[in-house]
């Protein structure tokens, strides 16, 4: 957009989770499941609700289409899924970490994204802020 955009950003919002290592990135995914099948039953669904607590209800999106549609998984994928964003000209990136996993375990992954993914990205073509 030349000069006519040269105030205008580009955000994207991603639930994301830095892990450790694949037993850690499988089971991330699987709280994101869970995650979004009470999500889709508030917000899809019949909004069925057990003694305070949103049910859990089946989703037809299998993990595995999940996997590719979150930013879950080591520094190294984080790095590698991120890059294509920077490319298309992505200003900002939120990372949603918020979606049941540990307190610990998630602000150890936003600092193992900080220290290891973060720096990929200096060249101030992506801001990343964690949600």
């Amino acid at each position: 957009m030349g000069e006519v955009g040269r105030d205008q950003t580009l955000t994207l919002s991603r639930v994301a989770f830095t892990t450790k290592n694949e037993a850690d990135r499988q089971q991330k995914i699987k709280i994101a499941n869970s995650y979004y099948s009470r999500f889709d039953n508030i917000r899809y669904g019949p909004g069925v609700v057990d003694n305070g607590m949103i049910r859990e209800l089946p989703r037809e999106q299998t993990l595995d289409e999940l996997a590719g549609n979150v930013l879950i998984g080591s520094p190294q994928e984080m790095t590698d899924r991120l890059g294509p964003y920077a490319d298309l000209g992505i200003d900002r990136v939120i990372l949603n970490t918020n979606f049941g996993c540990d307190a610990q375990e998630t602000l150890d992954s936003i600092q193992l994204f900080a220290e290891e993914v973060m720096p990929h990205f200096t060249d101030g073509l992506v801001t990343v802020t964690p949600e």
